[in-house]
């Protein structure tokens, strides 16, 4: 199998003229695309100068995809996640109705991504990919148990969402902690 695509990462989004420069001599090595590297200092700070990069590099023929590192603070290394403080209408989101969900997403896109938003945005490790898709799994059987009432049966599934999720983020442990935390909370079974 031929490779067809050539690509650099490219971290820290700064400077619209340097990142040209810097796509130029991606482009003369034979690159064909450029993974750009955001973080959410990226997004907070430089979010004016995102798609002027995406541009920059489409206007020289690479092919661009976003890769949100650390958003959320899931990766070790980032400061503390300041979306959820700053968008508070962005809270609350229901993963077994959905409810919010569609706003959440364009939000992120808006804000984020602003001009870049039909940018691709790929998941570049098998890991995570094979996490993800886990966790789409269990989370559409939750969906199906819900609806048929089994909701014994949900929070498993849920359980199992949360495993696969902790397997892509290092928190090995996320399933345990929710359920410590709910029953330190509450007087279960008494």
């Amino acid at each position: 199998m031929a490779i067809k695509q050539t690509a650099i990462s490219y971290y820290g989004l700064n400077y619209v003229e340097h990142a040209e420069r810097d796509f130029e001599e991606m482009k003369a090595h034979g690159c064909t695309t450029v993974i750009l590297a955001v973080t959410e200092f990226d997004f907070n700070f430089w979010r004016p100068n995102i798609p002027k990069i995406v541009d920059a590099a489409h206007k020289l023929g690479l092919r661009v995809l976003l890769d949100p590192w650390g958003i959320g603070k899931y990766f070790g290394g980032e400061q503390v996640s300041k979306y959820l403080q700053n968008n508070i209408e962005n809270r609350q989101v229901s993963a077994l109705t959905g409810e919010g969900l569609d706003a959440l997403k364009e939000a992120i896109a808006a804000t984020l991504l602003g001009d870049a938003a039909g940018t691709e945005l790929w998941i570049t490790q098998e890991r995570h990919v094979a996490a993800l898709s886990a966790v789409e799994g269990h989370l559409e059987r939750a969906l199906g148990l819900a609806a048929s009432g089994e909701l014994d049966l949900v929070s498993l599934e849920l359980q199992d969402a949360l495993t696969a999720l902790g397997q892509m983020t290092g928190r090995h442990h996320v399933a345990e902690e929710a359920l410590a935390s709910i029953f330190a909370a509450f007087c279960v079974g008494k």
